[in-house]
This record gives C-alpha cells, sequence and structure tokens, in this order.
C-alpha cells in the first residue's frame, strides 16, 4: 500500500492543475489549524496515524467509497470525530458513516447554541436555536413513529451561494414572503432518508422546490414518510425514501423562482450524490421533483449523466428540456403530475420550459404538455402542494413508480395514467 505521505506529495504536484483540488488543499489545512486549536489531543492522534483531511475523496463518489473501505475503523473514528460535517457530507460513503457525522455535527451546534444566554445570541443563532430544536423533534417524531431515520447530510451554518448576513426583507420595514424571505443568515441544507438506502432495492429521491429550507422542512419530511409508508404496500423488495435538501433553494416564488442559477448551482451536487449511491443491478431509483426542484432534476439530466431509472416531475414549471427523451432515461420512464388548479405549469414554462419538440422551436414546452412526451399520472389533489395527501391517488401512483409496478405482472401495482394531459385548468 502506497504510503499517505508519498500520495499527499504526489496530489499536491497533481493539484497544481487542478483548482478544485487546490481549494480543497487549502480548506483541509484550515481544518487542521483549527482542529489543532480546539481539540490537541485529537489532532496529535491524527498526525500521529498519518491521518490527514487531504486524503478524503470529497468530489469524487467512488474513490470516496474505495477510500473509506481502506481505512481501520479506529482509523474511521478518529475522521469522524475530528471533522465529523466532511465526513458527513462526503457523497460515495456509507450511509451509517454519514449518519454517525451529522448527527454528530447536529449535537455539537445545538449544544453551543444552548449554552448562549439568549441576551447575547445573534438574530441568527436564535433563528438556527429554534429551528435546530424543531429539526431534532421531527426526527424523534418519525423514529417514534416506527421509521429508520438515517441523517445523511446537514448544516446549518455555512451560507449557501446566495445565503446573507444582515438582515433580508425590503426598505421601509416591507416583508412579502413573495419577493423576500427576511431572515437572515444560511437557510442550511439537509439530506434525510426514510430507510436505509445503502441496503434498499427501491430508492426515491425527493428534490423540494422553492422556499425549502430547514426552517419549514417538515413538510417536506412528511413527504418522503408518506411517500415511504404507500411505498411498502407495492411491489416487492425494500425502500427508502430521500429528501434531498443538499442546494440552496430559492427563497422566493416573484424574485427568485424565475431564475436558473438555483438550478444550475444545485444540479452538479445532485448529480454527485446519486453517483454516491451504493450500484447495484438490482437497484431502482426514482429522481422526483417538485415544482422548482423538477428545474434542478432537469439541468442534472443536461449537464451530466443522471443514473436514476425513473424521473417523475411534480406540479413542474419546466425542466430545460422540451422532451423527455432528453432527460436520460426513456421517455416511457418519465412521470408527470399536474393537478386541478395547479397554476405553475402555465406560469413557470415562459422561464423554466424547454423550447424544441424534434429541433423545432414552438412555445417553450413543460413536463405536463402533451408534446413532451412523458407519461401524465392520474391525480386526486388540487393546488400545488398537496401531492402527498394520505391516502390520495397523487401519493398512490408516486409509490407505484418508486417501487416499479409497472415492470410487474401485477395490474393492481401500474400507475394509474390521467384520462388527458391535466393541464392548468
Amino acid at each position: 500500500m502506497e504510503l499517505p505521505d508519498l500520495r499527499r506529495r504526489r496530489d499536491l504536484l497533481k493539484a497544481a492543475a487542478d483548482p478544485t483540488r487546490q481549494e480543497w488543499i487549502k480548506a483541509s489545512n484550515a481544518l487542521m489549524k483549527t482542529l489543532m486549536g480546539e481539540n490537541h489531543s485529537l489532532y496529535t492522534s491524527l498526525i500521529n496515524s498519518g491521518l490527514h483531511p487531504m486524503d478524503i475523496p470529497v468530489h469524487d463518489p467512488q474513490a470516496a467509497a474505495t477510500w473509506w473501505s481502506h481505512l481501520t475503523p479506529r482509523q474511521q473514528s478518529l475522521y469522524t470525530r475530528a471533522f465529523p460535517s466532511t465526513i458527513g457530507w462526503t457523497d460515495g460513503l456509507p450511509t451509517p458513516a454519514r449518519d454517525k457525522a451529522n448527527r454528530q455535527t447536529l449535537t455539537t451546534r445545538l449544544t453551543h447554541l444552548e449554552s448562549l444566554p439568549p441576551t447575547h445570541q445573534t438574530p441568527f443563532e436564535t433563528r438556527d436555536l429554534t429551528r435546530l430544536r424543531q429539526l431534532v423533534g421531527q426526527i424523534e417524531r418519525l423514529e417514534g413513529g416506527g421509521l429508520k431515520v438515517r441523517l445523511i447530510g446537514f448544516d446549518s451554518t455555512v451560507p449557501g451561494e446566495w445565503d446573507s448576513f444582515g438582515g433580508g426583507g425590503l426598505k421601509f420595514g416591507l416583508r412579502l414572503s413573495a419577493i423576500s424571505d427576511g431572515l437572515d443568515g444560511p437557510d442550511g441544507r439537509l439530506i434525510l432518508s426514510i430507510g436505509d438506502p445503502d441496503s434498499a432495492d427501491n430508492v426515491a429521491v425527493y428534490v423540494p422546490g422553492t422556499t425549502a429550507q430547514i426552517d419549514s422542512i417538515r413538510g417536506d419530511l412528511d413527504r418522503a414518510a408518506n411517500l415511504w409508508r404507500r411505498s411498502v404496500k407495492y411491489g416487492s423488495g425494500s425502500v427508502a425514501t430521500i429528501v434531498w435538501l443538499g442546494y440552496d433553494a430559492p427563497d422566493t416564488i416573484l424574485k427568485d423562482a424565475p431564475v436558473d442559477k438555483y438550478a444550475e448551482a444545485g444540479a452538479p451536487k445532485l448529480l454527485r450524490f446519486i453517483d454516491g449511491l451504493p450500484a447495484g443491478s438490482s437497484k431502482h431509483v426514482t429522481a422526483i421533483g417538485h415544482s422548482y426542484g423538477s428545474v434542478v432534476i432537469g439541468e442534472a439530466a443536461i449537464r451530466g449523466d443522471l443514473k436514476v431509472d425513473e424521473v417523475i416531475a411534480v406540479g413542474s414549471p419546466g425542466m430545460h428540456v422540451g422532451e423527455a427523451k432528453d432527460l436520460d432515461v426513456k421517455p416511457e420512464n418519465v412521470w408527470v403530475m399536474a393537478a386541478t388548479g395547479d397554476p405553475v405549469p402555465q406560469i413557470g414554462r415562459f422561464t423554466h420550459g424547454g423550447a424544441a419538440i424534434n429541433g423545432v422551436s414552438v412555445v417553450p414546452q413543460v413536463p405536463s404538455d402533451e408534446g413532451f412526451g412523458a407519461n401524465i399520472l392520474a391525480t386526486d389533489t388540487r393546488g400545488h402542494s398537496a401531492y402527498w395527501a394520505e391516502e390520495s391517488q397523487s401519493l398512490d401512483n408516486q409509490a407505484k413508480v418508486i417501487m416499479g409496478g409497472h415492470f410487474t405482472p401485477e395490474q393492481s401495482d401500474d400507475p394509474v395514467l390521467a384520462e388527458r394531459p391535466r393541464l392548468y385548468r
């Protein structure tokens, strides 16, 4: 086996031509410097063991999986204790390892915030304390209901690309949620799974849309829980349903939702996460995008190899492509839901719709258009946010796709298609 010091010297030479690697080397050295000041004993243990965060392949899920498997249990423990946030966010590592690291990060942050006198808290610290207490309560609620919860990604302090400190909102004291969220500091990132995606036969990755943040994550967690409970009723094999808020979602409906930059920044992160799911010839993976979340999935398909078997676009304003065949899956494996009274598909088509059918420029197409070429699933819910209502046909159809019901001989497992495209009406 190559000695760590020799490998690092080789990597330093390669980094001269790799800006991303250069950034990680700089960041990993900063991590070591911080650790030396905060926990010198742990720092010494790492040094004596020949370990350094520079060795963590944070941008390569397959390399990360191999790297982790070659560590001893003691080395894995040292890395987790010293750099829980890094381990927790490294795609390709086993879910139990990420879960342990992220729970450590969550506990450490919450303990710190609770130690601060209320009079000494910044507005952001007050916000963070409130929402992290709520998050812990939500995890306990789900686990108390018999669900297996895995915290695959957590961070509440690192700003997203467009988060800001110093007070949101508009001048003159006016705040309207459609154009400003008015909240100070990072919205946070979270990846949480119901079930174990490493061992599950069927995995659903649900990408939420505009206004998604840790503060209001309960609704998204309930959607994942409802999907899991309904999915186990169909098909065969085990299932995991994942809420993937691994990107900085648009904050507001009017100002941010029409903009592409959130999807453009989020797409590579989604691709890397899906690449990090354990490979297996029998694993069936479904990407579900709600509203702007479907824009992220579409952008991911444009930018790289979207390694999923099914795509479900729910209340989609468009996916930056004009036809289902451009989504890295077969058109027959692209599914769409557009409920009565959901205005988003029509409103969003002129900002996120794809403007080509068979190479001919047309009115921008959204997934619920007949010309897009996707399967239009039947829905019995109304509006933009009720697609995951318990006991609804809308939820039922998503579960059937997740479990691959259309591949089984049982007709009762087949998703039900709408009699005609369910456009906004």
